[in-house]
């Protein structure tokens, strides 16, 4: 038997040419829609942090934006090392839905609830003064009223720099109880 000569072969690099979603918070899903992807072995990144792939084709990947995320491309590539072009996925700004309590004094601990939350480097103001952080996740953190406080807005702003709408907090008169 004979050996041939080598003859170079490439495979091309994936070619993202749209996502189902431009925009979205970390669990979001996202459909990538292109060609040059494998059937199996594809990697995807959202602004450099690699999302977790659920299903995947040489057309369609679905993935899952992951915690941490901040806006920036969509990358794929593929199990052979392609890279693709990006595409712009931006992370939207935190929600506040409710805190509880509304009300309290200095030193009490809220509650708030919402969306696009960070699982770390959040940063919540109550009537513009910062407040404590403890036990945050993408839906929900403890913050503690400082000292000093006047009522006003809770605003949480991630680690991304996005920043939420404002809920309002009272902080309560103090009450006398004797003379």
């Amino acid at each position: 038997g004979g050996v041939s000569n080598s003859v170079g072969y490439t495979i091309n690099a994936p070619v993202i040419s749209s996502l189902s979603s431009g925009n979205g918070i970390a669990g979001s899903s996202v459909t990538i829609t292109g060609t040059g992807f494998s059937a199996s072995g594809n990697t995807v990144s959202i602004g450099g942090v690699a999302a977790s792939v659920t299903s995947q084709s040489t057309t369609s990947i679905t993935v899952t934006v992951a915690a941490g995320t901040c806006s920036g491309n969509v990358v794929v590539t593929n199990a052979c090392g392609g890279v693709s072009n990006g595409l712009s996925y931006i992370i939207s700004a935190p929600t506040v839905f409710s805190a509880s309590p509304v009300n309290g004094l200095p030193g009490s601990s809220v509650t708030i609830s919402g969306t696009g939350f960070s699982t770390t480097g959040n940063a919540v103001t109550i009537g513009g003064i910062a407040a404590s952080i403890s036990s945050p996740s993408t839906t929900s953190i403890t913050a503690t009223v400082a000292s000093g406080t006047c009522s006003g807005n809770i605003v949480v702003t991630n680690a991304c720099g996005g920043v939420s709408n404002g809920l309002s907090y009272t902080i309560n008169a103090p009450v006398i109880s004797n003379l």
